[in-house]
């Protein structure tokens, strides 16, 4: 995999974790394929976290620092146990907490980390199949008449 230049390890496996939730069902049953698939998710959200505002990045990068922290993790899941480290259930139940969190900042947090998961995931060619999209359309350019 290639140097991250945003993520972090430990905001590596909770993306993973949170992606494995967030693209259920779209993921291969194959355990190669999804880890594959998801250190492909993974180098795709590292680049795009590279194109958010800086603002956007320093948000996402609090986030990440907060659930590194037992305090934080507990401040926005419940309970101290690191989120990568919660079964499947747990996780869906999380970000669906999030999902519909009374704090707007939280919602904002949710929506922020589903889309860059699923745009890094359906932004490959190779996943389109799984959404029946062929792919853009092939322009023809005819040349100018002289």
């Amino acid at each position: 995999m290639p140097i991250s230049e945003f993520l972090r390890e430990h905001d590596k496996s909770l993306l993973i974790a949170l992606a494995q939730v967030l693209l259920a069902g779209a993921l291969s049953e194959d355990e190669a394929q999804q880890t594959t698939q998801l250190q492909t998710v993974i180098e795709r959200l590292d680049a795009a976290c590279l194109l958010l505002y800086p603002r956007a990045r320093d948000e996402l990068r609090e986030l990440f620092d907060l659930l590194d922290h037992q305090a934080g993790r507990f401040l926005l899941t419940g309970d101290a146990l690191a989120v990568e480290q919660r079964d499947s259930a747990a996780r869906e139940q999380i970000l669906e907490s999030w999902r519909q969190h009374f704090l707007a900042l939280i919602t904002s947090a949710y929506h922020g980390l589903h889309n860059l998961v699923i745009a890094s995931f359906y932004g490959d060619p190779q996943h389109w199949h799984l959404l029946d999209y062929a792919g853009p359309p092939t322009v023809r350019v005819y040349p100018e008449s002289v």
